[in-house]
């Protein structure tokens, strides 16, 4: 419970200060409200994944390597890590579909869960985490099973399926460039304010 308390604590500051960064994408981009509700929801699912990894952030960034390049290694051993990993990636292959219709393909889904993951795992040497082989699989079969819940639910609501967004080349970026930021520069001072 406490580890909850610290990660609504971390994310918190960061909801907040994605607000008027939608509100002026709104305006702009002239999107519909229901749309940039779904994009800030994602963007706040992914500072609760920046917590949560441990990523660094502008106050805290050091080289220290240490992992397993072994896979399956003691993957049994950590089974609570490796299902919480699992359990971490779900809503992004639920979400992937829905933001564009390139995400309907298993593929694209499932690649793109796995190269968020890498990249995850690449910028953990910069902290106090391990990189771990064993947390790349888990988070893409995560991705997996999310976009297996995806494919589910359009076919039980069929309402869903049509509802697709529209394909915008700079959705994805938006989303993960305007939590990264947040989440490296701006969240650690907010976070100091509380």
């Amino acid at each position: 419970m406490g580890y909850l308390l610290f990660a609504l604590r971390e994310i918190l500051p960061a909801a907040v200060l994605l607000i008027p960064f939608y509100c002026v994408l709104q305006r702009r981009v002239h999107l519909d409200m229901h749309r940039i509700v779904f994009y800030y929801l994602i963007s706040c699912y992914l500072c609760g994944v920046y917590v949560l990894v441990g990523l660094p952030n502008i106050t805290y960034f050091r080289f220290d390597f240490s992992g397993n390049l072994i896979p399956f290694r003691d993957m049994l051993n950590g089974l609570r890590s490796t299902v919480q990993n699992v359990l971490l990636f779900v809503p992004l292959g639920l979400f992937l579909p829905f933001l564009d219709s390139k995400y309907r393909e298993l593929k694209h889904t499932v690649g793109f869960g796995f190269f968020t993951s890498l990249c995850i795992e690449l910028l953990q040497i910069f902290t106090y985490r391990a990189t771990d082989v064993n947390d790349l699989i888990a988070n893409t079969l995560g991705t997996f099973l999310g976009y297996v819940l995806a494919g589910l639910l359009m076919k039980r609501i069929p309402v869903l399926e049509k509802a697709s967004l529209r394909e915008d080349k700079r959705t994805m970026p938006i989303l993960f460039g305007t939590a990264a930021c947040v989440m490296f520069f701006l969240q650690p001072f907010a976070v100091m304010l509380l």
